[in-house]
Order: structure tokens, then sequence, then C-alpha cells
């Protein structure tokens, strides 16, 4: 080995140190990130979940631009429009599915429960 080249007693030291603030820095990097997608989380799931129904949508639009000759502003507005009108009845049919809905300020349902007979209906036969 050439003198430039040969590693020194002194130089084990002075990789550790760069290696371990590499290290720190790294990891203060990364701490930064999640504390920035845990404040923007919601934000970020958004967008996300933006760029899928767009992803998803892009055939229809651009079989509405090309067979109906629309201009492509009026095809993302109706494949837009068809796409919340299948959220909306998927909806619909999960709620009917799940039986009658609670009233909101009462908390009870909207029909009410059958009694079993007993002392207190049938008062009036006493």
């Amino acid at each position: 080995m050439t003198p430039a080249t040969e590693r020194t007693d002194r130089d084990l030291p002075r990789l550790a140190f760069f290696a371990l603030g590499a290290l720190f820095f790294g990891l203060a990097v990364a701490d930064r990130l999640v504390a920035l997608f845990a404040v923007f989380g919601s934000l970020v799931l958004t967008i996300f979940l933006a760029w899928l129904l767009a992803f998803l949508v892009v055939p229809l639009v651009d079989s509405l631009v090309r067979r109906l000759h629309l201009r492509r502003g009026i095809a993302v507005a109706i494949a837009a429009d068809q796409a919340e009108e299948m959220f909306e009845s998927e909806q619909a049919a999960r709620a009917s599915m799940d039986g009658p809905p609670e009233l909101p300020l009462v908390g009870g349902p909207l029909v009410p429960k059958r009694r079993a007979p007993g002392p207190a209906a049938n008062d009036m036969a006493s």
C-alpha cells in the first residue's frame, strides 16, 4: 500500500464519527417525514384517492370523447356524475340492508320494538 491509501489508527474514530453522524441525520430526517405525514395524512389520503378515481375514470372519459365527440371537460363531468351516482346507489343499498335507521335526536329506531305481553301491556284487563 502506498502512504496515501494506507489506513492509520486515526482514521477509525473519524470514520465512526461520520458514520454515526450520517445515521443520526438520516433518523432525524425520517422522524420529520413521519411527523409531516401524521399532520397531513388526511390530505395525502384525499389526494391519493382523487388520483385513484381519476385513474379509474380515464377509460370512460376517453371513450366518451372518441365515440360521442364531446369535449374532454364535458366528458369528465359526465364520468364524475356517473361515479357519484354509483357511489350513492351503493350507499343506499347498504343502508337498506342494515335495517331501520336510528333517530338522530332520540337515539332509538324509527320502528318501535314490540313489547312482550305482561302486566304493563295488559293494564286495562285488571
